[in-house]
């Protein structure tokens, strides 16, 4: 895709599960009924799995579970130098 498209990128995403699966399927209006089938089986194994919903938070709602508060630090909690 990335020869015939030159302005689309491929993203590696580091496996954080058991498995790796790619986070993107195109699916076309002529696409035959095993393809979709494939599909909704993945779907129905990621929501079973409980990813669903954490990669729905992620990349929909914008909410990282993964998130902490930053180190303390002399120049930021001492000095004040930066936020």
């Amino acid at each position: 895709m990335t020869l015939v498209h030159p302005f689309y990128d491929v993203a590696i995403f580091e496996p954080n599960g058991s498995y790796k699966v790619l986070y993107a399927y195109p699916v076309s209006k002529n696409s035959s009924g095993n393809f979709l089938l494939l599909l909704n089986y993945w779907i129905k194994m990621e929501r079973d799995y409980g990813e669903l919903d954490r990669k729905y938070n992620y990349w929909i709602l914008r909410k990282n579970p993964e998130e902490s508060e930053p180190r303390w630090s002399v120049v930021r909690n001492v000095l004040y130098w930066v936020n």
